[in-house]
């Protein structure tokens, strides 16, 4: 049997056991071991800093610990001593990352005893009484090892290995009491008893130290699979599952509702018919798609089957992306069975980048290839609810086309069921010929008698539970009531939803309620909306008129869906903490309102159909606030009122800026207008300037561009200005981060007339952007660095403006980008005063951290560089920097910083240029060992002194 170990840098685990194997070869008689790993069948190759091991694994049988049939070389006590003592050495050192609190104590201590015990015998000078207390500690080292064993396994195998060993204690005793002598053994006969003991006792540990190892390398591969699902587990949208915590409780079907079309998709789900593996459940807003999906999911899962499921919800930046869905999926296959993660887990080791890689890569290598290693008599299940929601049309198209592409070359039966309302660019892919004849579908259309059972079960609980009923006369309400009700749904369950949260309010009577619903006329259209929307219009107008004037705002930014908490809202509204739970308080049956007032949960509305509501003038008549709305256009004021706010107040740095809450892309829901011109013009560029999304700034000054009349030419000015800075810091990104095609960019420019045109000043920053570029993330923005180096933003201005003069001929992002590798190269900046330029800015990271413990920095931005120590380190012996490091302050500071997410690296880095000093400060180094935090990155390669100095070629 033939296996191959592939680990990431650092996690040679198997390798060195592998060696420790073949240490012990010669314990059974083998030739003289080779320490090469070419003698253990092993081809140990390193490229790009990781390292990999191919080594082909022998049966039980010729193992090493086992022996061969045919020995070459007799069998001796101290060779064995010597080879098993090596070899477990090796063991020892390797497997201490997994000895606490595993049964692998139980070799090493057996071991050291053991190998007492082997050297007392073969020097044959010692009495048989000091050899039997030896065998008697070592029973007691194993006895104790397996009461402590957290594996079944091991402690079967450590009672085993103590029964044995007991037998040979007591033959032992039986020789003692034979002879009666304490002594020297002098007798042949003794001798040969006595070495066929040890060797039938090495067998035994040489058996136990083959078991050992074996359940470490499965332990290794355990931890490993482990790693690798967390990082699955990060990447996924844990909260979009059917059972996640963020949905309960979620939508699901009332008993005795929708049975026909769960039975539908009951036999659906376990048919082998490839023309039908989509099935696509479609129905307008409120015929509850998501309940059908819900209840079919668990019960689907209930059956024990392979089932995984995704909820999408538009707006939301988890559950609505389309890259989330596949790693979402995949990483709730791999929790189903173990077969199934480390199939996934495989994949992932061969394709570490798979998460950027396109849908239809991320569907073969997540799940289609790993499924093929699942039972072949169990169909796997994909739900995929509300697809509509999910952001942007394309995104929508290519999910659908992906699966049915992929489907089509999969030799493995899947099913997966898409629901969504019938939008037309879902409805068309459905209607081509590639998909026509491939699916099947399922109208979810409206359902009279489920309607009727709803209501009647509710209004029975109603009438049970509710306080007030106990002197209502059965029946309530009467049959003709249930029944005027039933027909005003049309059929829809979002009708009777509705109804029944409005009548179901602890605040006010279900009789008097339902008198208010049923005193409603008929509506005047025969949209099958028209009751819902006249019960939406009923629902609001029932807040006191008093509110209706905070209601209109509060109801905008639902309808905007900016995702605000409460206080959030009130604080962007102007409003007084407490005013929007007070103003929605008579419309919980529309608006789900958090029930703890300081919660950061987003306000959200109960359906999405009555966001639709709101968009709808023709719908929502006095309550629309969508587009084109007043009050939608008072709304842009206050967003842009927030995005002026200073960043220099420490309270409001530390409760947090609202404005770092939302995108100001929203603004181009609203209609261009002169009156939003001042306030565009004070937006403070902290807030905008941090944006690595470029498509906002293209949005916000396409959106500018369409003013009537035109915006004053300073406005326009200004804000290309600002979109000209915030390419700088996307384009500082790529440029560090891409190391490809660096060959021939020099030739764009002539370095020496560049920089000689260009002020210190910006040289430090663009020295800073080399300097301080994590390679794992991202190089800091604009904003970060001015507060890094305590600019103002006029002369954050000032210094990168002239640079638009270098790259503004032609394709301005790509001359950008090799403007910034000629002048950021290592070579050109280190000609630049280096040292100085390390000193200042490791001054400005010390200075920066202060700061921002005072709050003087908002706490969204990371003007703290998280590689601080490393600059720190690169710096020579520097008094005043010492000094800087020395102050009270600054240490509690560096302390907080990082366990606000940094690591110990940074401290060690700074013990390390401590220690550059002819007299290090011992006292300095003392407190920063007590400080610095301990964290699992210490080790990490990406983190280490080594790895930084060749990304900056310091």
């Amino acid at each position: 049997m033939t296996s191959t170990w592939q680990w990431r840098r650092g996690f040679d685990l198997t390798a060195m056991l592998t060696i420790a194997l073949r240490l012990c070869g010669g314990i059974c008689g083998q030739e003289t071991t080779d320490l090469s790993p070419a003698s253990a069948n092993m081809d140990v190759s390193t490229a790009n800093g990781s390292t990999e091991l191919t080594g082909t694994s022998q049966p039980a049988a010729s193992h090493p610990l086992v022996g061969k049939s045919s020995v070459s070389t007799p069998f001796t006590i101290p060779t064995y001593i010597e080879t098993i003592k090596t070899g477990f050495v090796l063991l020892a050192k390797k497997v201490e990352p997994f000895v606490d609190g595993t049964p692998f104590k139980i070799p090493l201590s057996v071991l050291n005893s053991f190998i007492d015990l082997a050297a007392t015998v073969s020097d044959n000078k010692s009495t048989l009484a000091a050899l039997l207390r030896q065998l008697a500690d070592t029973v007691d080292v194993v006895n104790d090892a397996m009461y402590k064993a957290t594996s079944d396994d091991a402690k079967v195998r450590a009672r085993k290995l103590s029964e044995s060993l007991s037998q040979e204690m007591q033959d032992f005793e039986a020789l003692q009491r034979r002879r009666g002598i304490i002594k020297v053994l002098e007798s042949d006969e003794d001798i040969k008893i006595m070495e066929a003991a040890i060797q039938r006792i090495h067998g035994q540990l040489q058996n136990f130290q083959l078991a050992m190892i074996t359940s470490i390398e499965r332990m290794a591969r355990a931890a490993h699979e482990n790693s690798v699902l967390q990082s699955l587990y990060r990447v996924a949208a844990n909260d979009a599952s059917h059972d996640s915590g963020e949905r309960f409780p979620p939508p699901q079907c009332h008993p005795q509702t929708r049975t026909e079309i769960l039975q539908q998709l009951a036999e659906w789900s376990l048919m082998d018919d490839r023309s039908t593996q989509i099935l696509w459940l479609h129905g307008p807003a409120g015929a509850v798609k998501s309940a059908i999906a819900q209840s079919f999911c668990q019960d689907t899962t209930a059956q024990d089957r392979l089932v995984a499921s995704f909820f999408f919800k538009r707006g939301d930046p988890s559950r609505g992306e389309s890259m989330k869905l596949f790693p979402t999926i995949a990483h709730q296959f791999a929790c189903l069975t173990p077969e199934l993660g480390s199939a996934i887990v495989d994949q992932m080791d061969k394709h570490p980048s798979v998460f950027d890689k396109p849908l239809s890569t991320q569907l073969e290598m997540l799940i289609l290839k790993p499924l093929q290693h699942a039972p072949q008599a169990c169909i796997p299940v994909v739900i995929i609810d509300g697809l509509d929601e999910c952001t942007g049309e394309q995104r929508q198209q290519e999910i659908i086309c992906v699966i049915a592409q992929s489907l089509s070359e999969s030799q493995r039966p899947i099913r997966f069921l898409v629901a969504s309302r019938p939008e037309p660019q879902i409805s068309q892919l459905f209607r081509e010929a590639n998909l026509q004849n491939n699916h099947r579908q399922i109208n979810v259309s409206p359902s009279f008698d489920d309607i009727r059972t709803y209501l009647r079960d509710n209004f029975g609980r109603i009438s049970r539970d509710h306080e007030t009923m106990a002197g209502i006369p059965a029946p309530w309400p009467s049959h003709q009531e249930v029944e005027l009700l039933v027909e005003k749904s049309s059929g829809y369950f979002i009708y009777a939803a509705t109804v029944i949260k409005f009548i179901d309010d602890p605040d006010f009577r279900p009789t008097d309620r339902l008198e208010t619903i049923l005193r409603m006329g008929e509506p005047e259209d025969e949209s099958p909306f028209a009751a819902l929307d006249q019960l939406y219009i009923q629902i609001l107008e029932a807040a006191p008129a008093r509110s209706r004037q905070q209601l209109l705002p509060i109801l905008s930014v639902l309808a905007l869906q900016l995702g605000l908490s409460v206080p959030h809202i009130e604080q962007l509204l102007g409003l007084k903490t407490g005013d929007a739970r007070l103003t929605l308080r008579r419309v919980h049956s529309v608006i789900k309102v958090p029930s703890d007032p300081k919660s950061s949960d987003p306000l959200q509305t109960h359906h999405a159909s009555f966001l639709d509501f709101l968009n709808d003038q023709s719908r929502a008549r006095a309550f629309h606030v969508g587009v084109g709305s007043i009050h939608l256009q008072r709304l842009a004021a206050d967003i842009l009122k927030a995005f002026a706010c200073p960043t220099d107040d420490p309270v409001l740095n530390a409760i947090g800026h609202l404005a770092g809450q939302i995108e100001l892309e929203v603004l181009t829901s609203a209609s261009p207008s002169t009156e939003l011109f001042d306030y565009l013009r004070a937006v403070n560029p902290d807030f905008i300037l941090g944006w690595r999304d470029m498509g906002q700034f293209k949005a916000v000054l396409k959106w500018l561009k369409k003013f009537q009349p035109s915006p004053p030419a300073d406005l326009l000015s200004l804000w290309e200005e600002y979109h000209f800075m915030a390419l700088c810091t996307h384009v500082w990104d790529e440029t560090l981060y891409n190391e490809s095609d660096k060959n021939g960019r020099e030739k764009l420019l002539k370095i020496e007339d560049v920089t000689a045109r260009m002020p210190p000043e910006l040289i430090r920053l663009l020295h800073a952007q080399l300097l301080l570029y994590d390679a794992s993330s991202q190089a800091p923005d604009v904003a970060e660095l001015r507060y890094l180096f305590n600019y103002s933003w006029e002369e954050m201005r000032n210094l990168l403006m002239p640079i638009h003069s270098f790259v503004n001929q032609g394709d301005t992002e790509e001359n950008l980008k090799l403007f910034f590798w000629s002048v950021c190269h290592p070579t050109r900046l280190h000609q630049l005063h280096p040292e100085e330029t390390l000193v200042k800015l490791a001054q400005c990271c010390l200075r920066a951290m202060i700061t921002m413990t005072r709050h003087e920095i908002p706490n969204w931005m990371h003007a703290t560089p998280g590689r601080w120590g490393l600059v720190l380190r690169a710096c020579p012996p520097d008094p005043l920097l010492l000094h800087t490091l020395c102050e009270a302050e600054c240490l509690s500071a560096l302390n907080a910083v990082d366990n606000l997410g940094r690591n110990n690296r940074n401290f060690l880095n700074a013990i390390e240029w401590l220690k550059t000093f002819p007299s290090p400060s011992w006292d300095l180094i003392a407190r920063m060992e007590v400080l610095r935090p301990r964290d699992d990155l210490e080790n990490d390669p990406e983190w280490s002194w080594e790895s930084w100095k060749a990304r900056t070629g310091w």
